[in-house]
């Protein structure tokens, strides 16, 4: 027996067998789209890529900077990392990189990087309710310790 069914993206009637009764999209073109959208990007402006690092590394900078450390910013393109911040005579690499939500699975992933030279990794996401946020994390371990700064966008 057929069921009609509407795509969730294009909104084109399609029909379906009972096997097939959850299908939602009536192409490999529409699932890609959806499955593009379920990927949190920042609304409107697309910059470089260069340009979003440099951008997200200034905002980690703010943070540190609220929180009462001094910080140093790499200005080469190459380095142990892209900051060191000191507080209370302790010295932090810290590497910054871009990271994404999945909002169906809700879990943060961000590119590997293979040269651990740094003490902290901070993954900047934009979160479609609070702007951007910051994930900070220690190589090796994967538990938070602290979500850091949001700023409107």
């Amino acid at each position: 027996m057929a069921v009609r069914r509407i795509c969730t993206v294009c909104v084109k009637s399609l029909r379906c067998m009972h096997a097939e009764r959850s299908r939602k999209y009536c192409s490999p073109k529409c699932a890609n789209i959806a499955n593009n959208a379920r990927l949190t990007q920042p609304p409107t402006i697309h910059f470089p890529s260069s340009i979003t690092g440099a951008l997200h590394e200034l905002i980690v900078c703010t943070d540190f900077l609220e929180r009462g450390y001094e910080v140093f910013r790499n200005v080469a393109p190459t380095g142990k990392a892209d900051l060191m911040v000191r507080k209370n005579g302790i010295v932090l690499a810290v590497e910054v990189t871009t990271g994404r939500l999945d909002t169906r699975t809700k879990r943060l992933s961000w590119p590997p990087k293979k040269r651990h030279s740094f003490d902290v990794l901070a993954v900047v996401w934009y979160n479609t309710h609070a702007g951007r946020e910051i994930f900070y994390t220690v190589p090796g371990h994967l538990s938070r310790f602290s979500v850091a700064y949001s700023c409107p966008s």
